[in-house]
């Protein structure tokens, strides 16, 4: 009980006001406190079994433990679990659905981001025209294949890879092998993602055939037509809109969920708003376009005009005052 209660909080230095409980990480002292419980029935019946006829006592003491732990258990434990009158989850999440453009799609990073995101659409039914898209998840081709699914009233993601090319133990990370300077458009980067040619891959010393690609130089061609036309960029501000986007992906590789942000990326051309909630500083969680975002409401908008980085490490694109 001590060293997977006691001695697992003291060592792992859990902070305080988590956004949830952590209470998984002491659950082995949990099943210890359960043997004790039972060893504490048990001793009861031991006592009392002297009294009266053993089979009653046994069933008598059985009922009354059944009904007397749970009830302990809520009395001592509500106030503390209690999240009436708390609306702070529900809020941000409503602001974060509130801030999307019609027929968006929002990556969420991490769970705390995705649950109350969840909720609202599923529960509340509120803003089910918006595609979520869990970053986290999309790493897992069950995931995937429901992300390419209609949900609601949100389309299925743009996508040209197939469930093969992407399934478990397929795709799980191509790598960066340097063949060339030059800077390829990002439809035909994903050509190459999904091309079945062998020279789009290469052979581990165990004798699998992994995917690479041979720059990491991308670039996003704008149609400035189709970003006015479906409301990405208001018509203030398209002397802003820049032709193409530059940018520079991972040097070393790219994970599933990566690859699968690209492909969207690729796909969408500019028909649905991209939009990211904000719960991460990593690079890649922006597509590597951070300087691309324009914060709208709670959540950061991908847009084709430019913002260069601010001193700031959270201050990321523009405001459209």
């Amino acid at each position: 009980f001590v060293f997977t209660g006691f001695a697992i909080i003291f060592y792992t230095n859990p902070k305080p006001f988590e956004p949830r409980e952590r209470d998984y990480a002491i659950v082995g002292s949990f099943y210890i406190f359960a043997v004790w419980v039972g060893f504490g029935v048990y001793a009861l019946y031991e006592a009392l079994k002297k009294f009266a006829n053993p089979k009653l006592i046994a069933i008598a003491v059985s009922v009354i433990s059944l009904l007397a732990v749970p009830t302990v258990m809520a009395s001592e434990n509500w106030d503390d679990h209690d999240r009436s009158g708390k609306y702070t989850a529900h809020f941000n999440a409503k602001a974060y659905l509130d801030s999307c453009q019609e027929n968006a799609i929002m990556f969420t990073i991490g769970d705390n981001d995705t649950f109350p995101l969840w909720y609202l659409q599923e529960v509340e039914n509120y803003r089910t025209d918006i595609k979520l898209v869990n970053t986290s998840l999309f790493a897992t081709d069950w995931y995937i294949d429901q992300m390419k699914r209609k949900t609601y009233e949100a389309d299925p993601i743009p996508s040209q890879l197939t469930h093969d090319q992407y399934k478990h133990g397929t795709l799980d990370v191509a790598y960066h092998f340097p063949q060339s300077k030059a800077r390829w458009d990002v439809k035909n980067f994903m050509k190459w993602i999904a091309s079945d040619d062998e020279r789009t891959y290469f052979e581990t010393q165990n004798g699998y055939k992994e995917k690479f690609y041979p720059t990491n130089k991308l670039r996003l061609t704008i149609d400035k037509e189709a970003v006015l036309k479906n409301g990405i960029v208001s018509e203030k501000d398209s002397a802003n809109i820049v032709p193409y986007i530059d940018f520079d992906i991972d040097a070393q590789g790219l994970t599933k969920n990566r690859i699968m942000m690209l492909d969207i990326l690729a796909n969408n051309d500019w028909k649905h708003a991209l939009y990211f909630t904000g719960g991460s500083n990593a690079d890649d969680e922006y597509l590597w376009m951070k300087e691309y975002l324009q914060l709208d409401g709670l959540a950061y908008k991908f847009i084709p005009i430019k913002t260069p980085s601010q001193s700031s490490m959270f201050a990321m694109g523009r405001v459209d005052s």
